[in-house]
């Protein structure tokens, strides 16, 4: 099997989990093929053209029916096994099912248990999706009949390997999903039998008698046909087949172990009620990461349904250490043997791995530095930054952890966090380099100090900056304190940025320089911190990542707010804050429009105003207590000499006890704009300026700037730096 998905991949990828998932046939692409070109009306338009479709959509169903025992009346096309399961149950208020069934069963479980005159439906699959056991069919239909249920059963992963007739089950409704068979996925299918009144999914045009509404797909009904016809046809001999290769795998599989003197692993559920082709093997260690070392070999497993897998959820039924293998048609004995070696070799390769604090894995440091006995966390984030630093501190010498710090997991409307498939890099990314991974749940932390922060200021008129509360209150003080009580010497993060001397300073690549979100992380912080990618241009950190082989090494960056993803501030505001309508007042006074309120708006904004047409309007100024937003179009957005800074944090103590008042107004404009610089945002110039104060910890400051400058908002930071390139502390503009 070649896999064009990942470089990465081996040239041969040995596929492993058919129920997960199945390629489509060629019987079913040929068959779907019309239906995707020449032939795409609508079976249900009048001309002859969409008769014929029509034609070739029932003949499908009929031979979908034909293939169970059933009367093309009696099947019901559906898109997929879980929307065939909600038109199944959701018409039902008393739904009896087992702890160990898919979800999509499992949602709508309202009796625990079977008691007459209180189970209206019996719910089952008839062969369990993670454990491959077949469920006895014909003592449940006696259950249903004793307490007066009807017996619903979800022959997903059934149909490849035994022969289904629903006379002979003796079901009164039947799942079937195409995409386990070699069809086309998103294609099912439910038996109902003759009599049986169910509420309908869908309404609308009335297709499937009514029950499911929408246009008809027709190319994957016949796909799914035409693969459901192959597979009950050849079920006995394919069960027969994957019985044999299951046989091979285990000898195989037990006999390498035995070969290294390893220690055994277990089969579960291994008896004659376990399915053809299911083999759960229990390693004791993290499924997941075994998962994800045997993909970087070509070999594809799971860890039980794909579904829970996808949620980020540890299998219920299995557990977090067991791996579900599905044998299928893309296996033989060669490959079967091939992938019971390496399986073998990488629970061993786990099993002996050296964990963090037991000195660093043995070649660490070979060609660089010997091992510096000290241990890093480094938080991994999922992109290829944290990545690469990780990478980097292990070839000089530290015992590395990685971390991935879970400070926001929440979907918001338009606004998808993309959490899950970070964590999952994350851990792709330790488990290729060998190292220790563990999850830290900060979202309580962070909402506290991060978004109400953020929400609350906000309100008040103010422009906070998410990123640069996160770095001050979660990694470099909750996430740095945690690991501090873990026993580490040192943490360590992506961000471009040096320690110097003790100090924070700017990195080589100033286009990627964040010095300006980290001005705030506490001054203890510096002496406990490594930023590896500090000498590092971007280009260079993709071509090790690439060279490394890590996963994330083509991640596109996150630029949306801190951990939440690619959110839309003001959008993100307007889920905690109500929109509350004021005027917008120009230059002169008038009122020129309305706007929604004062928290979503910033000084210099000119996109999203939404106020008439000729020159473009810029937001000069806020007033929250009147809820008035004042705009001007002459000029662009107003400039300033001189800004008020409060809440003064000391990043540089040195600093601050040397630039004092008078010795700034003495010395001049000239000598300390040689000096001293500013950023009033983000990559933003540096502008040569004059400090004036007593820098203490939560002092206020006046800034004087060499020249002016667009005004920055109420509440936004601007940071000082020295002409060293060192950032000294910073405050909020008033």
């Amino acid at each position: 099997m070649k896999s064009t998905a990942n470089k990465a991949f081996a040239e041969d990828v040995i596929y492993l989990d058919h129920a997960a998932a199945t390629p489509v046939s060629g019987a079913a692409a040929f068959a779907m093929a019309p239906y995707l070109g020449d032939n795409f009306y609508n079976p249900s338009a009048p001309y002859s053209a969409a008769v014929d479709v029509r034609e070739a959509y029932e003949a499908a169903r009929g031979e979908i029916a034909r293939a169970v025992g059933a009367k093309p009346a009696n099947i019901i096309l559906t898109a997929g096994a879980s929307e065939a399961n909600q038109l199944a149950l959701g018409g039902f208020k008393r739904v009896f099912t087992y702890d160990d069934e898919h979800p999509s069963i499992l949602a709508h479980r309202t009796v625990a248990e079977l008691r007459a005159g209180e189970v209206e439906v019996i719910s089952i699959s008839l062969v369990n999706s993670e454990t491959g056991l077949m469920r006895a069919v014909s003592e449940l239909k006696a259950a249903a009949q004793a307490v007066g249920a009807l017996l619903h059963v979800d022959a997903s992963q059934a149909a490849a390997t035994i022969k289904l007739n629903v006379a002979r089950l003796g079901v009164d409704m039947m799942t079937l999903n195409s995409g386990k068979i070699y069809g086309p996925k998103q294609v099912g299918a439910l038996y109902v039998r003759s009599g049986l009144e169910l509420k309908p999914l869908v309404r609308g045009g009335g297709q499937e008698s009514g029950l499911r509404s929408g246009t008809e797909n027709v190319a994957g009904v016949v796909g799914f046909a035409a693969a459901l016809t192959r597979a009950q046809e050849g079920a006995e001999t394919e069960r027969k087949r994957l019985t044999n290769l299951k046989n091979i795998f285990k000898q195989e599989f037990n006999s390498s172990l035995a070969k290294q003197q390893g220690a055994g692993a277990s089969f579960l559920f291994d008896n004659k009620q376990q399915n053809a082709g299911f083999l759960i093997i229990e390693t004791g260690l993290d499924a997941e990461r075994l998962v994800f070392a045997l993909e970087e070999r070509g070999v594809l497993v799971g860890t039980g349904a794909a579904c829970s897998a996808s949620k980020r959820e540890v299998s219920k039924v299995l557990g977090g250490s067991a791996l579900r293998l599905s044998l299928g048609k893309l296996n033989d004995e060669k490959n079967v043997k091939m992938a019971a070696k390496i399986i073998a070799e990488e629970i061993l390769r786990e099993r002996n791995r050296r964990h963090w604090g037991e000195g660093p894995a043995k070649g660490v440091g070979k060609g660089s530095k010997k091992s510096l006995g000290k241990k890093v966390i480094v938080g991994l984030s999922g992109g290829v930054d944290s990545s690469v630093s990780a990478a980097l501190l292990l070839e000089q010498g530290y015992e590395v952890k990685g971390v991935y710090m879970r400070n926001w997991s929440r979907d918001l409307p338009g606004m998808r966090c993309p959490w899950k498939e970070d964590l999952a890099d994350a851990k792709r990314v330790a488990t290729k380099l060998g190292i220790d991974f563990e999850v830290w749940d900060f979202e309580k932390q962070y909402f506290r100090q991060v978004v109400k922060t953020f929400v609350d200021k906000s309100k008040k008129g103010l422009t906070p900056n998410p990123d640069i509360l996160c770095n001050e209150w979660i990694k470099f003080k909750a996430f740095l304190e945690r690991a501090e009580a873990e026993g580490a010497d040192l943490i360590a993060t992506g961000h471009y940025a040096k320690i110097k001397d003790g100090k924070l300073a700017l990195p080589r690549d100033l286009t990627k320089d964040q010095t300006y979100f980290l001005y705030r992380m506490p001054q203890a912080a510096l002496g406990k911190t490594i930023f590896p990618l500090g000498d590092y241009k971007k280009s260079a950190v993709k071509k090790l990542a690439s060279e490394k082989g890590l996963r994330t090494a083509g991640k596109k960056e996150s630029m949306g707010m801190c951990f939440v993803g690619d959110a839309d501030l003001t959008e993100f505001l307007g889920q905690f804050i109500s929109e509350t309508p004021g005027e917008v007042v120009d230059e002169g006074g008038q009122v020129v429009g309305k706007h929604k309120g004062v928290a979503f708006y910033t000084i210099g904004q000119r996109h999203g105003l939404y106020l008439g047409g000729g020159a473009p309007y810029y937001v000069t100024g806020k007033d929250a207590a009147k809820n008035i937003i004042y705009v001007a179009r002459t000029g662009g957005p107003k400039e300033v000499d001189e800004l008020v800074l409060v809440d003064w944090h000391v990043l540089d103590a040195a600093f601050a006890s040397v630039v004092k008042v008078g010795e700034a107004k003495a010395a001049g404009m000239a000598k300390v704009g040689e000096t001293v610089s500013v950023r009033t945002r983000h990559l933003g110039e540096l502008i040569p300026a004059v400090v004036e104060g007593d820098l203490v910890e939560g002092g206020s400051v006046k800034i004087r700037l060499a020249r002016r400058s667009r005004a920055t908002a109420s509440g936004q930071s601007v940071v000082v730096y020295t002409a060293a390139g060192t950032c000294v502390g910073g405050g909020f503009v008033v």
